[in-house]
């Protein structure tokens, strides 16, 4: 016998030793990245990883390979485009000529179409779709991201594909109903795996949730990689270059392209206390008011879930909080169920800084445990701001005194004391005045003391000031006869 004869049976020897019996089976899982779950599944004779991706979670996003990308390895081609994870896609001809359509960016491949044997897996702004294979799907322009498969697994829940498939490596693709991708990647004989054939592959995808499947290339084509393991299947080529890739980033901050569960806000008004989402407020008071947003997405709006909070960051601690916020970064939620379309409103209060100066914090809509709008459709993060300048208490208790003084200066008629010069004494007598609050009170006289005067003054100015503005409406109120 020769020596790799005998290489081979003690290989064969050891694998029966060392491989668990056939009935054993062990499920692996982790979350390598935001938004992605990985299962590594390992029996006596299956060796299976299979990538579930969350398509609404923020930062993921799915990328296809350029023409001109064609012809590289899996590892390759996912180091070179800085992706998460990725797999092999389209069966391909010599030159890697795809079998399918491929489109990247908007950009079709020249030599790829459909035809009755493909199935294009397609992904636009906000959409992600698997086409039935009897179709034959021209390229649309909503179409960023196409990769194509060959034989139909599941087609709205219901078994599709034929049995009758051998055993082999296999690489599939899927959609569930909930906008999560599924990636799988099953190990074949030439590894010392068994392999799957269709049903097999059809029973694992519905297992992963999938609505809507498709077989990819298979045999030494399959590679599943993920960034920070390499290649995690077993192959027995290492590693083939093919026609065309599916990866996925998955970043954990950013937008969800490919989500097609929108949540998107438009700014309709700001009421109350924050007309003008810009204030003056005396330190340690609190101001009430609201804000009224439109559903811009495809998801009804519900209290408890859709809440305004903090960001720039996302989840800070907000130094406007008071108690009756719902917690430190959760100033309200919205106050009815809003369907899209629809506008609905949060009802908040803010709390001025202790300390004097000028404070600004931004909000945004965060649909609780799914996604900040900012990351789905919208605003930005730094859209809602509110700007809170805080003054101290003795400089904020004569804020309408200085406003006063401003409009008495600007409007004051000729003679009168803001004037600088002496007025008409006869003036201060005549029941026909018109008292203006904040201006001079007509031929009254009275006015509001300027800010240095209360400044000098103390609290005591106040109570003089208080008391010659009661006596002067009093003296101006019409004559009963």
């Amino acid at each position: 016998m020769s020596n790799a004869s005998i290489a081979m049976l003690l290989g064969v020897l050891l694998s029966s030793v060392w491989r668990p019996s056939a009935a054993w089976s062990e499920d692996t899982w982790a979350d390598p990245f935001p938004g992605v779950r990985w299962l590594h599944r390992q029996t006596g004779d299956q060796n299976v990883n299979v990538l579930v991706v969350n398509l609404c979670y923020a930062g993921v996003s799915v990328r296809a390979t350029d023409s001109s990308e064609r012809g590289q390895t899996v590892p390759d081609f996912a180091v070179a485009v800085g992706a998460q994870a990725a797999v092999n896609a389209n069966f391909f001809f010599d030159g890697f000529a795809p079998d399918g359509l491929v489109v990247h960016e908007a950009v079709p491949w020249p030599d790829g179409a459909d035809d009755e044997r493909n199935t294009p897996v397609s992904f636009g702004t906000y959409r992600a779709e698997i086409a039935h294979q009897n179709l034959t799907t021209a390229f649309e322009p909503w179409m960023r991201e196409v990769v194509s498969g060959q034989t139909l697994l599941l087609w709205e829940g219901a078994v599709a594909a034929a049995p009758g498939a051998g055993y082999d490596y296999r690489t599939a693709v899927g959609l569930t109903r909930d906008q999560e991708l599924i990636l799988a990647a099953v190990d074949g004989p030439e590894a010392g795996w068994t392999g799957m054939d269709f049903d097999g592959l059809v029973a694992l995808m519905q297992e992963m949730g999938a609505y809507v499947a498709v077989n990819m290339d298979g045999g030494g084509s399959t590679q599943m990689w993920v960034q920070g393991y390499g290649v995690v299947n077993d192959q027995a080529e290492r590693y083939r270059a093919v026609a065309s890739h599916l990866a996925v980033y998955a970043r954990g901050i950013g937008l969800t392209p490919h989500c097609t569960t929108i949540y998107a806000a438009e700014l309709v008004a700001a009421g109350g206390g924050f007309s003008g989402m810009s204030m003056t407020l005396v330190a340690g008071s609190i101001v009430s008011g609201w804000l009224e947003l439109r559903n811009a997405g495809t998801v009804a709006w519900e209290p408890g879930r859709t809440n305004l909070g903090t960001t720039v960051p996302q989840d800070h601690a907000c130094v406007f909080a008071t108690g009756s916020w719902i917690g430190p970064s959760r100033p309200a939620t919205i106050d009815r169920v809003v369907a899209p379309g629809e506008t609905g409103r949060f009802e908040f209060e803010i709390a001025s800084p202790a300390s004097p100066g000028v404070y600004t914090e931004h909000f945004n809509l965060v649909e609780e445990d799914v996604a900040w709008f900012s990351n789905s459709g919208g605003p930005p993060d730094d859209t809602l701001r509110i700007e809170v300048t805080s003054v101290p208490p003795s400089e904020g208790s004569v804020e309408e005194a200085v406003e006063g003084e401003s409009a008495q200066e600007e409007t004051a008629p000729e003679g009168s004391e803001a004037d600088g010069t002496p007025g008409d004494a006869g003036d201060m007598t005549d029941p026909g005045a018109d008292l203006s609050d904040g201006a001079v009170g007509g031929t009254c006289g009275c006015r509001l003391l300027p800010s240095r005067d209360i400044a000098a003054g103390g609290w005591g100015a106040c109570i003089v000031l208080l008391a010659v503005l009661l006596a002067c409406r009093r003296k101006n109120r019409p004559a009963v006869r």
